[in-house]
């Protein structure tokens, strides 16, 4: 079946900016954060992230019109309204042609308007050869095979639908350390169930595929988590770090008040029908972080002690999942230099630090990603 052109236009994009530095995605759904989960708000054709110095997220979203005959002031004021709702940094649309006056019209409101003259130049500067497609922007080797098993074996499993509805969706504009427990939840309660060979079976390999993406994901919400703790001493990081996985939505404090207007609530009740009265201990208002709290400062000073190398090591997952595992392909030394600079062992030993942290910290283990975990750098 052959691939919609306005799908491939946003792979093309995608890929744009993935050599440009960025994290990308696209297709990516926004629903409410609260309310019925079947509302979809709308979808963002293509969504970056990149981490500049100080690990402050920078994202940017961008709308892709193949056709010829668009809408194009209407696609200027919708992707504005998205760009506020998600508060991205950065937002461009991409169309065939703007006239002089649309582009002008565009840079005004702060939308890059980008034809298809701008982005063969920009390709030509960013992007080896044309015909270089890496990892997860293939749309060649995935995109059909992921739409087909959504549709015959993701959505049918409780389990990896939410998984996916999560790291599709959810993900990308939920609070950090809420999306950064999530995704720690959804990878154990996959792993415990992960059945048969996944180079053989489609549930096995959705399975893994989920797995994989969910942990490429995590390193997003690791590196921004630097990001909430940057500026602070390391006494002062640690239990900043434990106080926001301590919290919900609602900050530590809120929830210390609600936990004593309950046992305030429970102490008039239970004197009011049995004349005795309930004696809370001090500690009972403590709200405690998680168990692997520890083990994730500790992850955190690895990657803030490593700063410029950090910076690159969700793309470097990214690039090794899907160009490696999923799709069995090789990345030359030569490519791997081109798109990080730096020091490329120090930026995998940090990437597998997370993953070692999973086999501690959840049901996965060694084997059920054995390939990520064996690779290295090509000699």
């Amino acid at each position: 079946m052959a691939i919609e052109e306005g799908t491939i236009y946003e792979y093309r994009l995608m890929r744009l900016y993935s050599y440009m530095g960025y994290f990308t995605r696209r297709g990516v759904t926004v629903r409410p954060l609260f309310g019925p989960g079947n509302i979809r708000i709308t979808d963002v054709d293509v969504l970056g992230i990149r981490f500049l110095t100080g690990f402050r997220p920078y994202l940017t979203i961008g709308e892709c019109k193949s056709g010829e005959n668009v809408g194009t002031i209407d696609r200027f004021l919708w992707i504005r309204g998205l760009n506020q709702h998600l508060r991205a940094d950065e937002m461009f649309v991409a169309k065939r042609r703007f006239s002089r006056q649309t582009n002008e019209f565009a840079r005004r409101w702060g939308i890059l308007a980008l034809d298809d003259e701008r982005i063969a130049e920009l390709e030509k500067t960013w992007i080896p050869h044309g015909d270089l497609w890496l990892g997860s922007h293939d749309y060649r080797h995935f995109h059909e095979r992921h739409k087909q098993l959504y549709a015959g074996i993701i959505k049918r499993d409780t389990k990896l639908r939410a998984a996916f509805l999560f790291a599709r969706s959810e993900f990308w504009y939920t609070e950090n350390t809420i999306r950064l427990k999530r995704a720690i939840a959804h990878i154990d309660n996959l792993a415990q169930d992960l059945v048969g060979d996944w180079l053989q079976g489609d549930i096995a390999y959705s399975q893994r595929w989920l797995i994989l993406e969910l942990i490429v994901l995590m390193s997003i919400s690791v590196l921004h988590l630097c990001y909430q703790c940057y500026s602070l001493s390391k006494l002062d990081r640690d239990s900043h770090i434990a106080q926001l996985l301590a919290a919900g939505l609602l900050p530590i404090e809120e929830l210390r008040k609600l936990r004593q207007a309950a046992q305030q609530y429970a102490y008039q009740k239970v004197k009011a029908l049995t004349g005795q009265e309930v004696l809370f201990p001090p500690e009972a208002n403590d709200v405690p972080p998680p168990d692997y709290t520890a083990a994730l400062i500790d992850i955190v000073e690895r990657l803030l002690a490593q700063e410029t190398q950090a910076l690159h090591v969700s793309r470097l997952l990214d690039l090794i999942v899907y160009e490696v595992v999923l799709k069995s392909g090789e990345v030359t030394l030569e490519t791997l230099s081109y798109l990080f600079q730096g020091d490329l062992e120090m930026i995998l030993k940090l990437a597998k630090n997370i993953l070692f942290f999973l086999f501690d910290h959840t049901s996965l283990d060694k084997e059920q990603v054995a390939d990520l975990i064996a690779w290295g750098l090509p000699g």
